[in-house]
């Protein structure tokens, strides 16, 4: 038997070695390839390939197998279990991977092969640490050249482009590209197009910090409609959109702050996941907790037959406040009973953006009349509860 080491190496001249990130699976795989291995076992931390990052959607699902075409597709838009370098040399051989858990040696993992999935696979990545870079000039319309001098000056940089989006009707271009080099960038953009800006012909070179790109891998735009709509709805408007050439990964950049929450709207949507809706209770008198037992009692019957799961994860009267991100039970009166949290608008709305809370409603009941619901479509602006809420949407 033999180790041989992976990530840090060095020759008989005490040169270093190292392959660069994923170094250890990269040298695993040429090793494999040599060897004409059957099969490289690449453990890791977590059970395989996901449809998304676990830590990002608690409801993402195992990928049993796949195809080394939708392994390399997923690898290059940022899944971090793989790198695309990974699987060069076991193409060449045909030589399977399985994806395992050092920490769960038990669990079968995901497997990787030539052989095409006889579904199409979906998943979403993500690639963190780019930054959004916009062009704009409305003089360089119909101008040939424009995108060879864009592309010249950051090559000239050494800064590569991970995804282009260009405007028709303006002339507007956004490029995304690794953020440790975006004022390179800008530096390098304004020194190319210097006389152009003297000439009105490019009046915006910028920069969006904290961005993330979601990557939906096995996804026609086409169908893209149902997930763009539930984005809208939560208020989360994408900066910038692109479309690959065979038309089945599309790519969307959105804010930082809001990719937590985008995942979980995109994820439910395309993988028939129940909607979830998280509800805020204001008032739990005889309405109001009349309401609250009759949405615990039929919450399950609602999930199975309408696919919407109804969370209650606040519930508030004068005086006191309990939260639950996954939801109440049919124990809240003593819940709230021992709550030590003051009753505060401002809490439940922190609370809420904290766990990247999506599809909110908010229900304020009064003693008397029948309660009032109001969610993002219908704001009553004489309640400050229920506007409030409704914005985080």
């Amino acid at each position: 038997m033999k180790i041989v080491t992976g990530f840090i190496a060095s020759n008989a001249q005490k040169e270093t070695t190292t392959l660069g990130r994923n170094g250890s699976n990269y040298t695993a795989a040429l090793i494999s390839n040599y060897l004409d291995a059957e099969e490289l076992q690449n453990y890791t931390h977590v059970n395989g390939i996901y449809t998304a990052n676990p830590e990002l959607v608690e409801d993402a699902q195992k990928i049993r197998q796949l195809s080394f075409s939708e392994a390399n597709e997923l690898a290059n838009f940022g899944t971090t279990v793989l790198h695309a370098k990974t699987i060069i040399p076991l193409v060449e051989k045909n030589i399977n991977l399985r994806i395992l858990n050092t920490f769960n040696p038990e669990d079968e993992g995901t497997l990787i092969t030539a052989k095409p999935n006889s579904k199409e696979v979906t998943s979403l990545s993500v690639l963190d640490n780019v930054a959004l870079l916009n062009l704009e000039g409305r003089g360089l319309l119909g101008k040939s050249g424009v995108d060879a001098r864009i592309f010249g000056a950051l090559a000239g940089q050494d800064i590569s482009v991970s995804i282009i989006s260009q405007g028709s009707s303006e002339r507007g271009i956004g490029l995304i590209i690794n953020a440790d080099k975006a004022t390179k960038a800008v530096i390098a953009l304004e020194r190319e197009f210097e006389n152009d800006f003297y000439s009105q012909d490019v009046n915006k070179i910028g920069i969006v910090d904290d961005v993330s790109v979601i990557s939906i891998i096995g996804v026609e735009l086409s169908s893209f409609h149902k997930p763009f709509n539930a984005l809208i709805k939560n208020q989360i408007t994408p900066l910038l959109f692109n479309n690959t050439i065979t038309g089945r990964n599309v790519s969307l950049v959105v804010k930082k702050s809001q990719l937590h929450k985008a995942m979980n709207v995109i994820h439910g949507e395309i993988f028939g996941v129940s909607k979830k809706i998280n509800i805020a209770i204001f008032g739990h008198g005889l309405v109001g907790g009349a309401l609250i037992n009759q949405i615990l009692k039929s919450k399950e019957d609602i999930e199975k037959r309408k696919g919407i799961n109804l969370n209650i994860f606040a519930i508030a009267n004068s005086k006191k406040l309990f939260l639950s991100k996954n939801g109440v039970d049919i124990k809240w009166k003593d819940a709230i009973k021992v709550s030590t949290v003051e009753s505060s608008i401002h809490d439940v709305i922190t609370y809420a953006k904290k766990y990247h809370l999506e599809n909110l409603i908010a229900v304020d009941n009064p003693e008397g009349p029948p309660p009032t619901i109001t969610t993002s479509n219908s704001i009553d602006s004489r309640s400050i509860v229920r506007s409030s809420l409704s914005r985080l949407s």
